[in-house]
C-alpha cells in the first residue's frame, strides 16, 4: 500500500467527520504522551498563543499495532487522505502540517533546539509512527477541541478493521454510502489477519 496520510480512529469519530464534514484537532493536554504535551504547551507559551490544538496522522504502512492501539481493535477505522488536497485545506485554515523529527536521548543531550522546533520533536521510540502532525494556534482561550470544515473529497478511502464480521462490515459500508458526499468513497476492510495471498504460501510447502 502506498504511503499516504492516514488517520486511525474509532467508528463514532469517523462517522462524525463524514456526517459533519468537519475535522477536529485536539488539546494536546489530553494526550497519553506527556512529553509531547509538555513540548507543545511550551511552544504555545513561547509564541504567546492562548491555545493550541493538534492532530496526529501517520505516513507509515499499515501495522498490527495501528489497529490494536490507535484504532482500538474492532471499533477501528483508518481514513486514507489525499496529501495535496489535505495540505491545501490546512493552509487555507492556518493549520501547520509537517513531518515529525525523532531524536534519541543521546542526540537530545547535545542538540540545540529553537522554539520553532518544539512541535516537530519526538523521542525515537515512537519513530515507527512516521507521524504527520497538524497544529493550530489561537489567541482564544484553550478549549478541548477545535473543528474545521473539511472537504470530503480529500478522503480517498475508508478502511475498516480486520476483526469485523463480514455482515457487520457490509452494514457499516451501506451506512457510510448513504451519508451526503460519501457515496463514491471506497469503503474497504483490512485483511491483515486473513490474507489469502499470504496463506497461499502453504500450497508451496513440500
Amino acid at each position: 500500500m502506498s504511503k499516504v496520510p492516514k488517520r486511525y480512529t474509532q467508528l463514532p469519530f469517523a462517522l462524525d467527520i463524514l456526517e459533519s464534514s468537519k475535522l477536529t484537532l485536539l488539546n494536546p493536554a489530553s494526550w497519553d504522551d506527556r512529553n509531547d504535551a509538555a513540548f507543545l504547551d511550551s511552544y504555545r507559551a513561547g509564541i504567546g498563543a492562548k491555545s493550541i490544538y493538534a492532530l496526529c496522522l501517520t505516513m507509515a504502512s499499515a501495522a498490527y499495532h495501528h489497529w490494536k492501539i490507535y484504532a482500538e481493535s474492532d471499533s477501528g477505522v483508518c481514513i486514507h487522505l489525499a496529501e495535496a488536497p489535505l495540505r491545501s485545506w490546512a493552509s487555507r485554515n492556518d493549520i501547520e502540517m509537517f513531518e515529525v523529527c525523532y531524536f534519541s536521548l543521546a542526540k537530545a543531550r547535545s542538540a540545540t533546539v529553537q522554539k520553532v522546533d518544539l512541535p516537530r520533536l519526538k523521542r525515537h521510540v515512537f519513530e515507527d509512527e512516521s507521524e504527520l502532525r497538524m497544529i493550530y494556534k489561537s489567541a482564544d482561550p484553550q478549549d478541548f477541541t477545535r473543528s474545521f470544515k473539511f472537504p470530503l473529497e480529500a478522503i480517498v478511502e475508508i478502511e475498516l478493521n480486520p476483526w469485523l464480521p463480514e455482515s457487520v462490515f457490509e452494514s457499516i459500508r451501506s451506512i457510510i454510502s448513504r451519508i451526503d458526499g460519501c457515496k463514491n468513497i471506497p469503503v474497504t476492510q483490512s485483511h491483515m489477519l486473513t490474507n489469502v495471498e499470504w496463506r497461499n504460501l502453504l500450497t508451496r510447502v513440500p
